[in-house]
């Protein structure tokens, strides 16, 4: 298994520019069938050391996020793993500078960023010259404060 951090790429994006010593693992997204699937493994593969409870939640962010970036983001996507002192960031980008808001859930939706507000201690988004990045932080356990 591939250690946190190892073909982590440094190029663009905002985890370098807040958390310059943060270890980051970084995965592009190609909007390609069942790709959901293997961004899911990728961060379970990334994460063996966190506690169970907390990497469903990471997974679940991570799904979430980058299932917004491939249905109304524009590409290039890129999903990001950042091990901080206490703390998993998912960060995810995509090209398009429409800010992700929240909307009331129906049929077709609308449950994404209620439940990444339930999960995360943390979540926002920053545009940026070439779209936006839309991050989450959850708390490992046993830290309460995250940090």
């Amino acid at each position: 298994m591939p250690k946190f951090g190892e073909g982590a790429l440094t190029a663009g994006g905002l985890s370098r520019a807040l958390e310059p010593d943060a270890a980051m693992t970084a995965l592009p997204l190609t909007g390609a069938g069942g790709e959901l699937h293997q961004v899911r493994c990728w961060a379970r593969e990334h994460l063996l050391d966190v506690d169970a409870d907390v990497l469903i939640d990471v997974v679940q962010v991570v799904d979430e996020l980058a299932t917004n970036a491939l249905s109304h983001g524009g590409p290039p996507q890129c999903v990001r793993l950042l091990r901080l002192p206490g703390r998993v960031r998912v960060e995810v980008d995509d090209s398009t500078p429409v800010r992700a808001a929240p909307r009331p859930p129906d049929n077709k939706g609308g449950r994404g960023l209620h439940l990444i507000a339930a999960l995360c201690v943390a979540w926002g988004q920053q545009v940026t010259a070439t779209g936006k990045t839309v991050w989450a932080e959850l708390v490992e356990s046993g830290n309460s404060t995250g940090s």
